[in-house]
């Protein structure tokens, strides 16, 4: 690598977040400066942007942003990330076949024969039908616990959430960013600390600060007892 292009990576790791995703589009075919991106949790965005420049850039981003992609719950790059935080939620409490694989690729086969299309997202009542087959084979998790919704309207952001004062567990949480798009992960909550639980990434709650802007759902997840 060039200086000037080491130099320029150098400044994508300390930069913030938005910063970050300039540079790594900047560098172009810099893969490190992109790895920085997507563990920033802005993996989607980036994808985004690539779309709208093959689209021919038609607008300002961030209209084009709102008006492509609705604000919906699980909206990551296969539209799966409401399942995929069920799963590492089940997972985290010890008890992975709650939510089989074989139920969410029966269930997403389905959806595509169906022609619902989940790769922009997906509306609760969609994910409800899910959680529906899962109690129709034997689920122990506790759907009476999903059923409730702690979100509260006016609340935004990170310090939202906080504001919920929620018991010690595991959540979904369900938000959109600035730009609109939602995104799916797992909350976990011990006395004062939270944890961003976003696939294989983990770290404090307000590190993942940018994917947090408006709230749409916050459910526990939990057992049977």
């Amino acid at each position: 690598m060039h200086k000037d292009a080491a130099s320029q990576d150098a400044g994508a790791t300390s930069a913030p977040p938005r910063r970050r995703l300039h540079c790594a589009r900047k560098l172009g075919a810099d893969v490190g400066a992109e790895v920085v991106v997507k563990q920033d949790g802005l993996g989607y965005a980036m994808q985004m942007v690539d779309a709208w420049v093959v689209a021919g850039r038609p607008e300002d981003f961030l209209h084009w942003a709102r008006k492509a992609v609705p604000t919906l719950e699980g909206a990551n790059a296969s539209g799966t990330c409401m399942f995929v935080a069920l799963q590492q939620a089940v997972h985290l409490l010890g008890e992975s076949s709650a939510v089989p694989d074989a139920e969410v690729e029966s269930f997403l086969t389905e959806s595509r024969k169906r022609k619902v299309d989940v790769s922009r997202g997906l509306r609760w009542k969609i994910f409800r039908a899910f959680l529906a087959q899962l109690k129709r084979v034997g689920s122990c998790l506790s759907f009476k616990d999903l059923k409730y919704n702690r979100q509260r309207s006016g609340h935004r952001g990170v310090s939202g959430i906080k504001l919920l004062k929620l018991e010690d567990g595991f959540y979904i949480v369900g938000a959109s960013n600035t730009m609109g798009v939602g995104h799916a992960f797992v909350l976990g909550v011990r006395g004062r600390k939270y944890t961003a639980h976003a696939e294989s990434v983990k770290r404090s709650l307000g590190r993942n600060g940018e994917w947090i802007n408006s709230l749409m759902l916050v459910r526990k997840v939990a057992l049977e007892a």
